[in-house]
């Protein structure tokens, strides 16, 4: 079939495509001219408030949502409007008073027409529309008025923003990099060249330069700041600190050093915070210009213990060992210990790993090896050490180190003080003192010890008269295979082998020596007891002149019960 309306259908398609160029080209200028505007209201927002990435971060957020908002409300109808050639055929009619002859016209002439109503209505239908081609202007009222206020729009927003761009060019460069969420600060009448924080030089981004980390500092330690300036500058500068929970508020004042300076245009300006307790943020603030909010992460200093095991001597393990020795508690810096006794230290770090740990005593210096993966325990190996064994009272010095180069200070100091092995108490007694040269008078003694003895020794010495004292002699009496604390036992001794003869005077002294491992006996001696060497005579004199004490003794003691020979 041959359509008679081809004019018509192109002219309406062309209407078409113009008012669908003019609704786009508007729609765009609009939203270009108003995403301009809005980044504008951004800028002023931006540079009012010296926002802080995240806060920048935040305002991007909400600009974004409002360009989606004003896309879907205002854009969005334009972009999604299609208009078909029928409803511009009825626009057409509308604008020039006709009745429905084009509509008409154009529905009978599509292909399904022919299976509904009478051909020759169509027909006539048809026949009048074409007759109208040539006499209806479908352009008639087609305005491009509102696409050229858009673009006017558009380009005085363009026009405004190139002009504040060129006369604020630092300006707009910076705000396109913060626009990204960059470090960079407004351009200011004073500028901030350099930031150092506890030694560690800050870049833009609040990071360390060197390792790019947040920096870090030591708990309790000062915290110092130094700033750089140059161009118009203050007489003093500050930090604001505030604690990562906000508790802390605190400003630190910068004083310029007039001796340290870069430049004719330069100055450093350092102050300090006392005592670093928790992680922080700090502003850097001097003259206009100010640095965005960064972090300084306090590190915990070691925490650590001093741990003792005391291994007795072999000859004090039983069940008197731990006899005068006090129990050692856990980081106890002072102990006592028993003579010659190993202490076996071990340094725990109770909230971090060591890098390293050391022990002075005395002039020595020893290194503590790890005992652990996780490098919290270190042990010291006592050998050729005051720990293996100890001899006499002494005091150390532990130092350690972490992985961040952080020591305790002062370093910690413990004393190690020693409990003697007291020497071995001996008592010795004899019933007479006037023997023959031949006989073997009988010594009773008794002695004890802390933790055992290993012998007991007699020694005899031989004055005689006109001669000069000899050496003593000694014998062992006892020896134990098994070291015992005490012993009371009698001992006989066989006076017959020892040139004696009347007149001599004979010194006994009994000795006990003790048991002491890897350390040298120590011994106790008793009170001489000295024996006269006489005759047969001589001895019975000696038992009646003890009998004689004795009745004598005994007649003091009855008197006394019975209350007479006292004064009347």
């Amino acid at each position: 079939m041959i359509r008679k309306l081809t004019g018509l259908r192109a002219q309406l398609a062309k209407l078409r495509d113009r008012r669908r160029s003019v609704r786009l080209g508007s729609a765009w200028a609009t939203f270009l001219a108003a995403t301009l505007l809005a980044l504008l209201g951004v800028f002023v927002v931006d540079w009012s408030l010296s926002m802080t990435i995240a806060q920048r971060a935040v305002l991007l957020v909400v600009f974004a949502g409002v360009v989606i908002w004003f896309v879907r409300r205002w854009i969005g109808p334009s972009l999604g409007c299609d208009e078909s050639i029928l409803a511009l055929a009825v626009e057409v009619e509308r604008r020039h008073g006709l009745d429905s002859d084009l509509v008409a016209a154009l529905e009978f002439e599509d292909e399904s027409a022919k299976r509904w109503g009478s051909e020759d209505l169509r027909e006539a239908v048809i026949a009048d529309a074409t007759a109208l081609e040539n006499r209806v202007d479908v352009f008639a009222g087609f305005s491009t008025d509102r696409l050229r206020r858009r673009l006017w729009l558009l380009l005085g927003t363009v026009l405004f923003l190139v002009t504040l761009s060129a006369i604020f060019p630092g300006h707009a460069s910076t705000f396109l990099r913060r626009l990204a969420l960059g470090v960079e600060s407004y351009p200011t009448r004073t500028t901030i060249v350099k930031v150092v924080v506890g030694g560690s030089e800050i870049d833009g981004s609040g990071l360390d330069r060197e390792s790019g980390e947040v920096p870090r500092h030591a708990f309790g330690r000062e915290l110092e700041f130094e700033v750089l300036c140059d161009g118009e500058l203050p007489p003093s500068a500050f930090v604001e600190i505030e604690s990562i929970d906000g508790r802390l508020r605190r400003t630190v004042l910068l004083e310029a050093d007039s001796g340290v300076a870069e430049g004719d245009d330069t100055r450093i300006f350092r102050g300090s915070l006392p005592r670093l307790t928790e992680t922080v943020s700090y502003r850097v603030n001097a003259g206009d210009a100010w640095t965005d909010p960064a972090r300084v992460e306090v590190i915990a200093l070691p925490i650590v213990l001093l741990e003792h095991e005391v291994e007795l001597p072999p000859y004090a393990v039983g069940a008197d060992a731990s006899r005068g020795l006090d129990e050692i508690d856990p980081g106890a810096r002072q102990i006592a210990v028993l003579e010659g006794s190993t202490v076996r230290l071990r340094v725990k770090s109770t909230n971090k790993a060591l890098e390293s740990a050391r022990l002075s005593v005395d002039e020595g210096e020893f290194a503590l090896t790890p005992a652990d993966d996780a490098k919290r325990l270190w042990t010291l190996d006592t050998n050729g050490t005051p720990f293996s064994p100890v001899a006499e009272p002494f005091s150390y010095t532990v130092r350690v180190l972490d992985a961040h180069g952080l020591t305790i200070e002062p370093p910690l100091r413990a004393e190690i003080r020693v409990l003697p092995d007291r020497r071995p108490r001996v008592r010795a007694v004899m019933i007479s003192r006037k023997v023959l040269p031949t006989a073997k008078p009988t010594i009773e003694f008794a002695a004890r010890d802390d933790f055992g003895l290993a012998r007991i020794e007699v020694h005899v010495g031989i004055e005689q008269p006109g001669e000069e004292p000899g050496e003593p002699t000694s014998r062992v009496i006892r020896e134990f295979a098994k070291p015992v604390d005490r012993v009371a036992d009698k001992y006989a001794l066989d006076l017959s082998a020892y040139p004696l003869r009347k007149g001599d005077e004979v010194t006994l002294v009994v000795e006990a020596f003790d048991e002491r491992g890897l350390l040298p006996s120590e011994s106790g001696r008793s009170e001489p007891l000295v024996l006269h060497v006489t005759d047969e005579r001589g001895v019975i004199s000696s038992m009646h002149e003890s009998d004689e004490r004795s009745a004598r003794r005994l007649d003091e003691i009855i008197q006394k019960q019975l209350g007479i020979g006292g004064p009347r």
